[in-house]
């Protein structure tokens, strides 16, 4: 809901004018909230909003820019395209990395991952506060 009111203000103004937007219902949007999006139409999803799929899925990286391998990034001052896992310890930042790409599968694979990810956001919050 996010991503589409901030990048389409005048047609997103709530859940009805979103499922018309995505040719959903608003009791399939309302299960997507409850369960996660269906790894099936994530990538749909994404391209009807204009919005990246790692920021729509898991609310990393830049909602409209590509997430970008460290070494092809941009400078870190640039927070349009700064790694999302700077300033943390190599072997944290290879963790939270593989547990990403466990997402990833997990979703590809059609399972919710909602309660997981809200796992490693809290995680996330921690260690950045440390």
């Amino acid at each position: 809901m996010h991503a589409a009111t901030t990048l389409h203000p005048s047609r997103v103004t709530g859940v009805a004018s979103l499922a018309r937007l995505l040719n959903e219902s608003p009791q399939a949007l309302s299960n997507w909230k409850r369960r996660g999006l269906p790894g099936d139409k994530i990538t749909a999803i994404a391209r009807t909003v204009g919005c990246e799929i790692d920021y729509l899925e898991l609310g990393i990286g830049s909602m409209t820019a590509p997430l970008k391998a460290p070494a092809e990034s941009a400078s870190v001052a640039d927070p349009q395209h700064a790694d999302p896992f700077a300033g943390l310890d190599p072997a944290s930042k290879a963790a939270l990395q593989d547990l990403f790409e466990q997402i990833r599968q997990a979703k590809a694979a059609g399972k919710s991952v909602k309660g997981f990810i809200a796992g490693v956001r809290v995680l996330i919050a921690s260690m950045a506060q440390e």
